[in-house]
C-alpha cells in the first residue's frame, strides 16, 4: 500500500494498493515548468474520488525532475524504466502540420490584405507563425517513447504541460491505431489506448508516430509473454 496524506485545512489520508495503480503520469504544467517541477499524477482502479478528478489522484505535488527516477526506484519500481533512452517519432509530420497551419493562415490572410492592409495586421500573422511553428518544434525535440519488459513509457505535450506517462501492458484496456487518407500517405498514425478508472476509463492519445514505429508497439502488445 501506498498511505497518501493530503489537504492544509481538512487534513485527509488515502490507502492506495500498488496493484490497482493503473497509469502513472508526471505533470509539468506552465507554472511548475521555470522551476523544474513535476507534480504526480495516478490513475487508480476503484475507490471513491471527486467526480471533478476523473479519477486521477494527485499522489504527490512538487517532485524535482532529478528526483523523479530515485521516486520510482523507491515507491514503484516495477515502474523505473532506469536510463531508457526514448525513440524520437518522426519529422515529416511535424513539416505536414506546419506547411497546413500555414495556408491555413496565409491564404485568407493574403485575400483579406487585399481590402484591408496595416503593418500591425502583418506582424501579428507573422507572430502567429512563429510562435505556432516553435510549439510544433517544441513538441518534436520532446516527444519520445520507450518500452522496458511489460512497461511503456510515453513523454509528450498535452495543453501547454510536458507530460511523462508510464503504464504496464496489462492494464491497457485496448490499443488502436488513428489513421486519415493524409496520414496513410505520410506513414504516420495516432496511438489511442485507455486504461480503467474509476468512472469510465482514462484515454491516453500519442500522435504523430510513424507506422513503422506504430507496428513495433502492436507487436510489444501483443507479445505478452515478455
Amino acid at each position: 500500500y501506498l498511505i497518501v496524506k493530503h489537504g492544509l485545512i481538512e487534513k485527509k489520508e488515502t490507502q492506495l494498493h500498488i496493484n490497482r495503480i493503473q497509469a502513472i503520469t508526471f505533470k509539468q504544467n506552465l507554472f511548475r515548468m521555470p522551476f523544474g517541477w513535476y507534480g504526480c499524477y495516478v490513475d487508480f482502479a476503484g475507490g471513491e474520488f471527486d467526480a471533478k478528478a476523473e479519477g486521477r489522484l494527485l499522489l504527490y505535488p512538487l517532485l524535482k525532475q532529478k528526483e523523479v527516477t530515485p521516486f520510482l526506484k523507491q515507491w514503484l519500481p516495477e515502474y523505473d524504466l532506469g536510463d531508457v533512452a526514448l525513440e524520437r517519432t518522426e519529422g515529416i509530420s511535424y513539416i505536414y502540420r506546419i506547411v497546413r497551419f500555414s495556408l491555413l493562415v496565409l491564404i485568407p490572410s493574403i485575400i483579406g490584405f487585399f481590402f484591408y492592409v496595416r503593418w500591425w495586421l502583418i506582424l501579428g500573422v507573422v507572430s502567429l507563425l512563429i510562435v505556432r511553428g516553435s510549439y510544433y518544434y517544441f513538441e518534436y525535440r520532446l516527444k519520445g517513447y520507450a518500452t522496458s519488459g511489460a512497461v511503456l513509457r510515453l513523454a509528450y505535450l498535452y495543453r501547454l504541460s510536458r507530460c511523462l506517462t508510464l503504464v504496464k501492458r496489462k492494464h491497457m484496456l485496448e490499443l488502436s491505431r488513428i489513421e486519415t487518407p493524409v496520414m496513410k500517405k505520410l506513414q504516420v498514425s495516432h496511438l489511442k489506448f485507455a486504461v480503467m478508472n474509476n468512472f469510465i476509463g482514462q484515454h491516453f492519445k500519442y500522435r504523430w508516430i510513424s507506422v513503422a514505429q506504430m507496428n513495433r508497439l502492436t507487436e510489444w502488445f501483443q507479445n505478452k509473454n515478455n
